[in-house]
């Protein structure tokens, strides 16, 4: 900083000394030639202890002549800001007029270096990033989630629908054509509860033991248990169904055992009569 030596600057009074040096912003006084004749320790320690007796615009290095000069280009009241080096540091200034006689009546600069606030203010903006970064990277994570869930749940219900068109094929539509196709009222109706029973099923109501147990049974044996319930004998079963009579015998024994008859004395058409009239 160059140099404008004047003789000794006369010293602020003790009092007024002592509340400026709590201060740690850099607090400096000049004179009515702009030379300053007081600083408090913060502003010494960053500009040097030489810094009494210099001007205010050599201390800024601001291309000025005179206080008048430097005043035009900072005036009183206002905040400046001064550039100090070309990494961005910088200076906020506010010069204020002291009416009394302070300094041959001069100026108060109250000054702040703005770098480390500069440098709070980056680390604020680094901290931010790297919680945006953070929070960017837990909703990609959420959304892989969400995208996995939401393709198992498309792929459960895809096996839903294959199971229910399934069942429909193998248990509904059989059923259905042969209620159409069947001559005897008795006969339709068993058919018609029958599917009534499997739609209840398929669409999750729950049924008694007995259609569960119904469950387990082939479509072929859902057809012999209703010629079963109305009488038919396994001779005129076999007839009907274009079967021959060891092999309705062969359904009715494995109808007993899936429905847990086989070694009881009981009659599989009163168990299905009961069964389904009750």
């Amino acid at each position: 900083m160059s140099s404008n030596q004047q003789s000794t600057p006369d010293r602020l009074p003790e009092q007024i000394s002592d509340v400026f040096e709590s201060f740690s912003d850099f607090i400096l006084f000049a004179d009515s030639n702009g030379i300053i004749c007081h600083a408090n320790k913060p502003a010494q320690t960053f500009f040097g202890e030489h810094l009494l007796g210099e001007t205010l615009w050599s201390v800024f290095r601001v291309e000025a002549d005179s206080l008048s000069d430097f005043v035009k280009l900072y005036p009183p009241e206002k905040i400046h800001e001064i550039p100090y080096d070309e990494s961005g540091g910088s200076y906020s200034l506010r010069l204020i007029p002291l009416p009394v006689p302070l300094c041959s009546d001069g100026f108060l600069a109250i000054v702040t270096n703005n770098a480390p606030l500069l440098e709070l203010h980056e680390t604020y903006e680094e901290r931010i990033e790297t919680s945006l970064e953070e929070t960017r990277e837990q909703v990609d994570g959420m959304n892989v989630a969400l995208r996995t869930v939401i393709e198992s749940v498309e792929e459960e219900k895809k096996d839903m629908h294959e199971d229910f068109a399934l069942q429909v094929r193998e248990q509904i539509l059989p059923a259905l054509d042969r209620m159409i196709k069947e001559p005897l009222p008795q006969m339709r109706k068993s058919f018609g509860k029958y599917i009534k029973d499997r739609l209840e099923a398929l669409t999750g109501k729950a049924g008694d033991q007995f259609e569960d147990l119904l469950l387990k049974l082939t479509p072929r044996e859902i057809e012999i248990c209703r010629y079963i319930e109305t009488g038919k004998s396994s001779e005129h079963t076999a007839e009907l169904l274009g079967l021959s009579v060891d092999t309705v015998l062969t359904h009715r024994k494995n109808i007993r055992r899936k429905l847990g008859l086989r070694g009881k004395n009981i009659s599989l058409i009163s168990y299905l009569k009961h069964q389904n009239n009750s």
